[in-house]
């Protein structure tokens, strides 16, 4: 008799590579082309179970509907490193080797305006005499400082040499090529029948009704969006659903490609409660658990990319624990009228760059949303959103204070209302690249639509 209180708590270790069968959903098969510390050995670690790999059809188009943005965003970010990086080769003043200048604008700057007051004079000249005197003693000193600036700059340049840059400047062409290679090696859902895809939408639509796991989350947040399968638009609020039951159904109609496994392995990042236990990303819902054990007589797991990157050892703890913090720190990058604004970690830069964007283009005094203030009011008692805020300029040349002391949900509700005041249902324009805070940001604009 199995265990099954034994297996569900076990965690995903190398020895049960063997035994497994594994599903990548679209965000862990695009995480090569988003991870700049990572990306080629996450790559490497799907080659390491490729022979036991399926991908399910909505998957793939899901892939491709994704793709260019992330590209778009990734190249982005390498023009931005490789900027940076060409500053720090070419800066060589690195201390301020004018010293007089300093000098005078800490210790003299105020003497001038007593040249001519005549009760003054006696004073005004001791100084200058003194200033005089003082500037002949410093001037072994501008030397001095100009020798440890070439110090330093030798000291950079020889460390520079050290560097390699390739994880900061890799282009992002070469890891798309190593996909595409993967993906021809592995397991392919090919489309849907109109047969297959009306029974799987009426066998959700009944899942739904009970919060049946997964998608249930997506009918609100994703109701207005479709996706193509079929040769139909389709609801895309379907689409886990629908990944979840094509993954099963592959398994019953090719049982020789389980024949000697024990698990099944799910391949997410996802964390939404339509799938994972109490936010816990490698503890699948027990209503999947069973189902999967009911239907295929495997074992699911679920376990996130950076367990696999550790099962596979393509990549030391390290790497893995700095990819994960870039991963959740760097979250909040974002596309607005197909513009890309890459590098964002902080929820508040990320509202000030959307609130600078659509107040510069707009008269500032038609905004009626209690994060924003004219300039002259923020000189009065004002609430604690203003605790954090920016400073903002409209197109009449108006500035404006933009409170930013907010909890995300909060942010997220001013930035609808800002988009869709100016342009009603324009909100659609902001997509963010995270899937979760893309998420969210689906759940606010259903919210606000009502």
């Amino acid at each position: 008799m199995l265990n099954i209180i034994k297996e569900y708590n076990k965690d995903f270790t190398t020895e049960m590579i063997k035994e497994s069968f594994f599903v990548i959903d679209n965000n862990c098969l695009l995480f090569p082309l988003k991870d700049y510390v990572l990306g080629e050995k996450i790559v490497d670690s799907f080659d390491k179970i490729k022979k036991d790999v399926y991908i399910p059809y909505v998957t793939q188009i899901e892939y491709l509907e994704n793709e260019l943005n992330i590209i778009n965003a990734r190249n982005e970010k390498v023009e931005k490193a490789r900027e940076i990086i060409k500053n720090i080769e070419n800066s060589n003043k690195l201390l301020e080797t004018s010293i007089k200048n300093i000098v005078n604008n800490n210790l003299f700057s105020d003497i001038n305006k007593y040249k001519k007051v005549d009760d003054m004079k006696t004073m005004y000249n001791q100084i200058s005499k003194f200033k005089e005197d003082y500037f002949e003693r410093i001037d072994k000193y501008t030397e001095e400082l100009k020798v440890i600036n070439n110090k330093l700059i030798d000291e950079k340049n020889k460390l520079l040499k050290k560097v390699d840059w390739k994880i900061s400047t890799t282009s992002v062409d070469e890891i798309k090529r190593v996909i595409e290679k993967f993906l021809d090696e592995v397991k392919l859902g090919s489309d849907y029948t109109d047969n297959t895809l009306s029974r799987y939408i009426e066998r959700i639509d009944a899942r739904y009704k009970l919060k049946i796991s997964p998608g249930y989350e997506d009918i609100v947040e994703k109701s207005k969006e479709t996706i193509f399968l079929g040769g139909k638009s389709v609801p895309r609020f379907y689409s886990d659903a629908i990944f979840w039951l094509d993954a099963l159904d592959y398994i019953k109609c090719n049982p020789n490609v389980v024949k000697d496994k024990k698990y099944l392995i799910v391949i997410s990042n996802e964390g939404k409660p339509d799938w994972v236990l109490e936010g816990n990303k490698t503890k699948i819902n027990l209503d999947m658990y069973s189902e999967c054990c009911r239907e295929t007589g495997l074992i699911v797991k679920k376990i996130d990319i950076w367990t696999l990157l550790k099962a596979t050892g393509v990549a030391d703890g390290s790497s893995i624990e700095t990819s994960r913090k870039n991963y959740d720190n760097e979250k909040y990058d974002f596309s607005l009228y197909g513009q890309n604004y890459v590098g964002i970690t902080q929820q508040a830069k990320m509202m000030g760059i959307v609130f600078e964007k659509i107040i510069s283009k707009i008269d500032g005094s038609d905004i009626s949303i209690p994060c924003v203030l004219p300039f002259e009011d923020s000189l009065k008692e004002i609430n604690t959103t203003f605790d954090r805020y920016i400073i903002v300029t409209d197109k009449l040349g108006k500035e404006f204070i933009v409170g930013t002391s907010l909890n995300f949900t909060q942010k997220l509700r001013y930035i609808f209302d800002l988009l869709d005041g100016r342009v009603e249902k324009s909100a659609g324009q902001l997509r963010f690249i995270d899937s979760e805070v893309q998420s969210d940001w689906e759940k606010i604009c259903s919210q606000r639509k009502k």
